[in-house]
C-alpha cells in the first residue's frame, strides 16, 4: 500500500499511463491489420471514429481503464487517509473487513484477520492488486476493537 500521497500519485500516473499505452497499441494494431487487409486510411479512420462514438471495443477499453483507475484511486486515497488518522491515534493492530457478498477467495480467507500494517503491507493490503479481485477490491482494514461486522454488505453503505 502506498504510504504517502506522493506514492499514491505515482501509482495513479503509472496506471493511467499503462491503460493509455495499451489502447495506443490496440489502435496501432488495428490500423496495421486493416491496412494489410487492403482498407484505406479513410475507412480505418471512419471505423475508429465509430468505435469512439459508440464506446466500442477499442475506446470502450480506454473508458473502462480510466473508470477503474479513478475508482481504485479514490478508494486507495480514502484508505490511506483513514489509516493516517488511525496512526495519529496510535492504533497498531487492524482487522480485515470484507465488503459485499461476493468477494474473491483471497479476500474471503482474510476476513477477520488481525495484524499490524507492516504485516498487511508484506502480504498485501486491500485494493493493492495482490488478490484475485485486483484493484476492484472493496475490503478495508479497521482498528482492532471495531465492533461492527467483518463482512459488510454493499447495501449497508
Amino acid at each position: 500500500m502506498a504510504n504517502t500521497y506522493d506514492d499514491m500519485s505515482l501509482i495513479i500516473q503509472t496506471l493511467l499511463g499503462a491503460g493509455s499505452e495499451s489502447v495506443a497499441i490496440e489502435i496501432e494494431s488495428f490500423i496495421q491489420i486493416n491496412r494489410v487487409a487492403g482498407m484505406s486510411d479513410d475507412q480505418i479512420f471512419a471505423l475508429l471514429q465509430e468505435d469512439l462514438d459508440q464506446g466500442g471495443r477499442i475506446f470502450g477499453q480506454l473508458k473502462n481503464s480510466l473508470k477503474n483507475t479513478i475508482r481504485g484511486a479514490i478508494a486507495s486515497v480514502s484508505r490511506l487517509a483513514g489509516l493516517k488518522i488511525y496512526e495519529e491515534e496510535n492504533i497498531v493492530q487492524y482487522q480485515w473487513v470484507t465488503v459485499g457478498s461476493k468477494n474473491c477467495p483471497d479476500c474471503d480467507r482474510r476476513e477477520g484477520m488481525i495484524a499490524d500494517l507492516d504485516t498487511f503491507n508484506l502480504i498485501g493490503s486491500p485494493g493493492t492488486g495482490w488478490s484475485l479481485c485486483r484493484d476492484a477490491c472493496d475490503c478495508d482494514l479497521v482498528p482492532v476493537g471495531y465492533t461492527g461486522s467483518t463482512s459488510i454488505s454493499k447495501n449497508d453503505l
